[in-house]
């Protein structure tokens, strides 16, 4: 939140609560996820355990795989690749 504060993106000044209402407003409408870093992969340059907002991504359903609901998964802010819950060990 820092950054959106601190960036010349926004015209005016808005305060920490203002840019918070505004990233929950996005998680609201499906936009953005709030994830907690696990401090791999693209989360590498954050500290473990600090919340990441992350553009939702969007695609075309293109069969059953297509819908597995990855974002939705109560495992999802602990699963990476190389760990104790991955997408190749995933039991949902």
């Amino acid at each position: 939140m820092e950054f959106a504060i601190s960036s010349t993106v926004m015209t005016r000044d808005l305060s920490f609560e203002q840019v918070k209402e505004i990233l929950d407003d996005l998680i609201l409408d499906n936009n953005i996820l709030k994830v907690k870093s696990n401090g791999l992969g693209e989360f590498a340059s954050f500290p473990i355990g600090a919340y990441c907002y992350k553009l939702k991504q969007r695609t075309k359903k293109l069969g059953a795989m297509a819908s597995i609901p990855c974002d939705v998964c109560p495992c999802i802010n602990h699963c990476a690749p190389d760990g104790i819950i991955s997408p190749t060990t995933c039991k949902y």
